[in-house]
């Protein structure tokens, strides 16, 4: 099972092509895809994919276009050896399928993500935002994988990215800048 993470900053007519030979090319199983920026009812179409999406609810009215947005797109084969389930779409930014094989008891979850930067009137919580993944993933404990996915706009200097208990080289980080995210 191959699994991969788009930021495509929009999906637009103009660009579709260019994203459906990327997504061709990479060849993942499932892609989750954030900052969509789909209106409401509106689909990312892929042939060989479906599209399991949670567009933003609310576009300011003098807004040129949607924003945020995530979704998963998910290889038309899988569904033969899984049964899907989109087990959460409350939060905005955040979209968690669950995936159950229909042959034996194994089942993974996925998480696609947006949080938007911190000086963005989305971007503002970024504690409440944590402790709903988080919350999602406690509720999810007999889940044998869980793939957490997406941008979280954080940045985090020159500190570690990484846990102590991963051998990992160190980084050398251009980018000084710490936010709440």
């Amino acid at each position: 099972m191959r699994l991969g993470h788009l930021n495509i900053c929009g999906w637009t007519q103009n660009d579709k092509e260019l994203r459906t030979v990327i997504l061709k090319e990479v060849n993942a199983d499932i892609f989750s895809i954030c900052e969509t920026h789909l209106k409401e009812i509106d689909e990312i179409e892929v042939d060989g994919y479906t599209w399991k999406g949670f567009n933003r609810q609310y576009i300011h009215r003098n807004a040129p276009k949607a924003s945020g947005g995530v979704g998963l797109l998910i290889k038309n084969c899988i569904f033969e050896e899984y049964k899907y389930e989109t087990i959460d779409i409350i939060r905005d930014g955040v979209m968690c399928g669950k995936f159950q094989s229909k042959s034996t008891d194994f089942n993974f979850i996925v998480f696609s993500c947006y949080l938007p930067p911190e000086n963005s009137v989305w971007g503002r919580d970024s504690q409440g935002y944590f402790a709903h993944i988080l919350s999602d993933i406690y509720e999810q404990c007999d889940t044998d994988a869980i793939f957490l996915c997406g941008d979280f706009n954080s940045r985090i200097g020159s500190l570690k990215d990484y846990s102590d208990f991963d051998e990992l080289p160190s980084r050398l980080s251009l980018d000084k800048t710490l936010n709440q995210h």
